[in-house]
């Protein structure tokens, strides 16, 4: 600390004997210098920042996507859900990735679309949590540096509204063929069915660069 007083000092003298000024601005210049911290960002903040953004981001998407659904459920049933969902998720992932200057994804391993699919880091945290649902552990959401210039949130999605199932719940039960036929129209190798509550539907993946993260560290 003394180094950084001497040469904060040092710096003051300079810049007043080459723009001379009354003595009390003098010191009031090197008063202020010496005062100023000096910020050093560190990776746990870098990866906290991870963190807090990707927590609101997928809640932001995951709320606003459940009252589009329930929504269009209210309006037109089931059909008009599974439609709506297929144009309407895309538009606003592609708003919040512009916005908060991230790669957002839903993945799965059990697909419904296909652009939905993991790559081999997301199906490794994928059935990592499906190994900590399996085992009764906790399920919560995750950051990892997955390179040296992304960071990676991962939060996993579950199935804890009964009208999940009217979708994603097992054939001829919670799911009436009529619907089925639909979402197999518009998804032919539709896997994404079987489900019961509490099991892991997917998760939220959000790859983060890092020289974002550093400018929005306080």
């Amino acid at each position: 600390m003394r180094k950084v007083l001497i040469q904060s000092s040092m710096v003051a003298f300079i810049l007043v004997s080459c723009n001379p000024r009354p003595v009390e601005n003098q010191q009031e210049i090197i008063k202020e210098i010496e005062s100023r911290e000096i910020r050093r960002v560190t990776k746990a903040s870098i990866m906290e920042e991870a963190l807090n953004q990707g927590d609101l981001i997928s809640e932001i998407a995951q709320q606003t996507l459940s009252k589009t659904l329930v929504s269009a459920i209210q309006k037109g049933g089931i059909l008009e859900a599974v439609e709506k969902c297929k144009v309407s998720a895309y538009p606003l992932i592609d708003s919040l990735s512009t916005a908060y200057q991230a790669d957002i994804r839903r993945v799965s391993l059990k697909l419904r679309n296909p652009n939905n699919a993991p790559d081999s880091v997301e199906r490794d945290v994928l059935e990592a949590y499906e190994y900590a649902r399996q085992n009764s552990l906790e399920l919560v959401p995750n950051v990892e540096e997955i390179s040296k210039d992304v960071i990676l949130y991962t939060k996993p999605i579950m199935v804890t509204n009964p009208v999940c199932l009217s979708c994603h719940g097992k054939l001829n039960q919670e799911i009436l063929i009529k619907n089925y036929e639909t979402i197999h129209s518009l998804y032919p190798a539709d896997s994404a069915i079987g489900y019961s509550m509490g099991d892991l539907r997917g998760m939220w993946s959000i790859h983060f660069l890092k020289k974002h993260l550093v400018n929005a560290v306080h």
